[in-house]
């Protein structure tokens, strides 16, 4: 009885050491630091939609930035329009106006005008004698021209300048004074140079007296409503 006893003492003694071995913990693995135990990080599954690069070769778009800094804007077309245009007005000539324009394109949507004109009135006011009037003027301003480029299509244009006023009749008096003009007008311009316009506006001048031109006449003159056929040339 004694001798069994000492095996069955030896295995009541080992029997926590083996209990305690076989619990092995559930989930990740653990690691041990400082005696505290820590789970280790479980790998993040790949994006299955992500596109990987192909074995071998380095992701082509790998150290690039999002650009930085103000977005730069397009650049604006050049323009290969004509720069002179040179017209008379047509419809004045039956009507004593004699008129002329220059225009230099500055920009696609700007032109400087240069317009010089000469004006002829004579009526008779005494049986059997003339009065006539004679005006010199000389403008110049801008065009605005919307939307096309100039010098083509709708424009906006004003001018301002000074005119020579003479009359004549027994006796010859002068006068100069200021005018201005604005109009509103559409000009067409084909490939080959040929330009046709339509323009209406006003023309003013100060009311200026000249006289006395004889013993029983004198002259007073002033501005009134303008229309413009215009046929010139684009180069």
């Amino acid at each position: 009885m004694r001798t069994a006893s000492i095996p069955v003492l030896f295995a009541l003694l080992l029997l926590p050491t083996v209990t305690g071995a076989q619990q092995a913990p559930t989930g990740a693995p653990a690691s041990v630091e400082g005696g505290t135990a820590t789970p280790t990080p479980t790998p993040r599954p790949r994006d299955p939609f992500l596109p990987a690069a192909p074995e071998g070769k380095a992701d082509p778009f790998a150290g690039e930035a999002a650009p930085t800094g103000p977005k730069e804007e397009p650049a604006t077309p050049a323009w290969t329009g004509p720069r002179n245009l040179v017209w008379v007005n047509a419809a004045g000539a039956g009507f004593g106006n004699y008129a002329m324009e220059y225009q230099r394109v500055l920009h696609p949507r700007l032109a400087l005008v240069l317009s010089p004109s000469l004006r002829t009135l004579s009526r008779e006011v005494v049986p059997g004698r003339d009065v006539t009037i004679t005006g010199l003027n000389v403008q110049a301003g801008v065009a605005v021209y919307v939307p096309w480029q100039a010098p083509r299509g709708l424009n906006l244009a004003l001018t301002g300048g000074f005119m020579r006023l003479e009359g004549k009749d027994q006796f010859s008096r002068t006068a100069v004074t200021w005018s201005l003009k604005a109009t509103v007008g559409y000009r067409h311009v084909f490939p080959f140079g040929l330009s046709l316009e339509f323009n209406a506006g006003y023309f003013h001048l100060p009311e200026t007296t000249l006289g006395p031109l004889s013993f029983e006449t004198s002259s007073v003159v002033n501005g009134g409503p303008v229309v413009e056929l215009g046929l010139g040339w684009a180069f």
